[in-house]
This record gives structure tokens, C-alpha cells and sequence, in this order.
């Protein structure tokens, strides 16, 4: 049986194995970039704003959660945190095929004029990049996490704290 809770950006699984208690933390934010094909400035007016609903929708689907969405009228900017579950090639894949059906279907006529009747919106690169390490908010975030589940941790740096 699998207890899941989630504090922030941080996911904390924790589950009994014969008797004893396994806590796993990881941070897994990535910096998502998504263009339109031959950058055209297409992605104005309602459109942004679209493009935002089924990429929090998915979130259940896929264990992940949006922290920062934004962009401009050529590309589009995500800030996610996903669980080691989750490829992220899949992720965008999935990500960009949903995404550009629908607003191919919701703005087909706002869109033909950009790319002349043809069934494109995004262009087959993307950006995905990670930070290196969390910010220090994080593993206190941790502590407070851990300190729910009952165990008592030794501070200090953050790959040195330890389970007392």
C-alpha cells in the first residue's frame, strides 16, 4: 500500500515493508520551452490562456504539477514538477500532440492563416532543462514533511542530512 503526499514542489512517498518505514524525497523541477512551427507569432489573443487548461488538466494523469506557465506569442514557458515515473520525452510528446490538437480544433481559422490549411502548430524541437540543485526552501519544506511522518532528522547539508 503506497501513501503519496505532496508539499509544494517536493513528492514524498512513503510505504511499510515489513514493518520498517521508507521515505524517499527527490526534486524534480524542469524548465519546459515549446515553439510554434517557424516561430510564427501565431498564439494571441484567447489562445495562451487555453493552452494553459489542458496542461493543468493532465496533471492527475500524469503525476506532475504546473508551477509557473507563461510565454509569449512564438513559445510557451512551463515550470513542472514531475515524479522519476515520468519520462520526460513522453511527457512532452503527450504534452504537445494534446495540446496542439485542441487549439488546432478550437482556432482553426485564427490558425490557417498562419500556416496555410496544413495540420501544424508546434515545431518538432523543444528545450527541457533542469536545475542542478533545489533552492534551500526546499529541504525545509523537506524537514517539515519528514517531521509528518513522524521521524526525527539530523539537519545539516542537504545530501548529508540523515535519519536518526
Amino acid at each position: 500500500m503506497e501513501d503519496r503526499r505532496r508539499e509544494g514542489d517536493l513528492y514524498v512517498p512513503s510505504r511499510t515493508l515489513k514493518g520498517q518505514r521508507t521515505v524517499v524525497c527527490f526534486y524534480l523541477n524542469y524548465h519546459l520551452v515549446l515553439i510554434t512551427k517557424l516561430r510564427h507569432r501565431c498564439m494571441t489573443g484567447p489562445i495562451p490562456d487555453r493552452l494553459e487548461a489542458p496542461c493543468r488538466s493532465n496533471a492527475t494523469k500524469w503525476e506532475y504539477n504546473v508551477l509557473e506557465f507563461n510565454g509569449e506569442a512564438d513559445h510557451v514557458h512551463l515550470l513542472l514538477a514531475l515524479t522519476p515515473k515520468v519520462l520526460p520525452s513522453a511527457f512532452v510528446y503527450n504534452q504537445k500532440t494534446v495540446t496542439s490538437r485542441l487549439l488546432r480544433k478550437e482556432f482553426a481559422d485564427h490558425l490557417n492563416r498562419y500556416y496555410w490549411g496544413k495540420p501544424v502548430l508546434r515545431s518538432r524541437s523543444y528545450c527541457v532543462s533542469a536545475p542542478l540543485t533545489p533552492p534551500s526552501h526546499a529541504w525545509r519544506r523537506a524537514d517539515i514533511v519528514w517531521a509528518m511522518e513522524g521521524l526525527i532528522i539530523g539537519v545539516g547539508q542537504p545530501e548529508r542530512a540523515t535519519v536518526l
